[in-house]
């Protein structure tokens, strides 16, 4: 079994994200992301979970919380 990671690190090495969003969109590393993960599972925490508008699609989607069972 591969297992493969796939990350995005702030030059700070604290946050990439702004207000919950990330500052940048390149449609071509969702292109790219979308590739690699597909058929996949996707590990994500729960902060990266409620910002998608929907579940990923073709993937299996594991929720990753501190606070207990998410749902």
């Amino acid at each position: 079994m591969d297992i493969i990671g796939i990350v995005a690190v702030a030059r700070d090495g604290k946050t990439i994200a702004d207000k919950g969003k990330i500052p940048w969109d390149y449609p071509e590393d969702r292109k790219a992301f979308k590739c690699y993960t597909m058929g996949c599972a996707i590990v994500m925490g729960r902060k990266t979970w409620d910002t998608l508008p929907k579940a990923l699609e073709g993937r299996l989607n594991i929720v990753m919380s501190a606070t207990g069972p998410y749902g």
